[in-house]
C-alpha cells in the first residue's frame, strides 16, 4: 500500500515540479552557452560580457529560487492533501496515518535530492570543458589531504558524517514542515497563520537546543585555536547533532502522526 500511495504522490506532484525543472534546465544550458561566448569570442564583447553576466546572476537566482520552490510545493501538497478540503479524500483511504504520512515523507525526500542532484549537474554543466587536467582521483587526493592535515580527522569518517547529517536533513526538513502543519490543523480557523506560528516556534525550538549542546561541549573555548583539540570537540559537536537530529524528527513525526490520527479537525 506505501508504494502505490507514493506513486500517487508522485503523479499529483511532478506536474508542480517538472516544469520549474524545466526552466531551471534551460536557464542553465543558456547561461553556460553565454559564459563560453564571453571567453571565445574576440574583441569588441562588452555586449556579450554584460549579457553573460546578467545571465550568471540569473542562474544563481534560479537555483535559490528552486530551493525555495522546492519546498513551496512539498508545504503545499501536504496541505492541501491532509488539512484541506481535498483531505478529507485521503483520511478516508483504508490505511494507517502512518502509511500516508511515510508516503508523503519519503516523496518529498525524493524531490529534495533531486534538486541537489539537478543543481549538482549544473555545476558540472557550467565547468565542463574547463577541468580538462584535473582528475577525480586528484579531486580526492586533495580533499583527503585538506581533511586530514588541517582538520586533524579521519577523511572517510569525516564524510559518513557529512552523507549521514545530510540525509536526516533532508528527514527533518520535511517534518518541521508537516508538524507545522498539523499543530495548525489544531486551530478551528486560520488553520495556515497557525502552521506558521507553530514553524517559528519549531524553529526557535530547534536554535535553543543547538545553542545548548554548543556550550555544553565547550566547543566555544576552542572557536578561535588551530588545534587537534578543536576538531576534536568539532568532531563530538558532528556526532551529537546528528543524534538530536534523530531525536527531534521522531519526535515531529509522532506528533504529527498523533493529531491527524487522533486530533483530526475538517471543519
Amino acid at each position: 500500500m506505501l508504494s502505490k500511495l507514493m506513486k500517487q504522490d508522485y503523479l499529483s506532484t511532478r506536474r508542480l515540479f517538472f516544469p520549474s525543472y524545466l526552466v531551471f534546465i534551460i536557464i542553465s544550458v543558456l547561461n553556460k552557452i553565454l559564459v563560453e561566448m564571453s571567453k571565445n569570442m574576440a574583441q569588441p564583447q562588452n555586449a556579450i560580457d554584460f549579457i553573460s553576466v546578467i545571465a550568471m546572476t540569473l542562474y544563481v537566482i534560479s537555483i535559490i529560487a528552486l530551493f525555495v520552490v522546492t519546498y513551496v510545493f512539498i508545504c503545499m501538497h501536504f496541505y492541501k492533501t491532509m488539512s484541506s478540503e481535498q483531505g478529507y479524500l485521503t483520511h478516508t483511504l483504508p490505511v494507517k496515518t502512518r502509511t500516508i504520512i511515510n508516503a508523503k515523507l519519503f516523496n518529498s525526500i525524493i524531490w529534495q535530492a533531486l534538486t541537489v542532484l539537478l543543481v549538482f549537474l549544473s555545476f558540472i554543466l557550467l565547468l565542463a570543458g574547463h577541468m580538462k587536467d584535473i582528475t577525480f582521483q586528484v579531486i580526492y587526493a586533495n580533499y583527503v589531504e585538506f581533511i586530514e592535515e588541517n582538520m586533524y580527522m579521519n577523511a572517510s569518517t569525516f564524510t559518513i558524517e557529512m552523507i549521514i547529517t545530510c540525509i536526516i536533513s533532508l528527514f527533518s526538513s520535511s517534518m518541521m514542515f508537516y508538524c507545522s502543519i498539523a499543530i495548525g490543523h489544531l486551530f478551528n480557523k486560520h488553520k495556515v497563520g497557525g502552521a506558521v506560528i507553530a514553524y517559528i516556534g519549531i524553529y526557535m525550538v530547534m536554535q535553543m537546543l543547538g545553542t545548548i549542546l554548543l556550550f555544553a561541549s565547550g566547543f566555544l573555548r576552542f572557536i578561535n585555536h588551530d588545534s587537534a583539540d578543536f576538531f576534536y570537540v568539532y568532531n563530538k559537536i558532528m556526532i551529537s547533532s546528528i543524534a538530536l537530529s534523530v531525536v527531534t524528527t521522531a519526535v515531529m513525526y509522532f506528533i504529527t502522526e498523533y493529531i491527524f490520527r487522533k486530533k483530526l479537525n475538517m471543519e
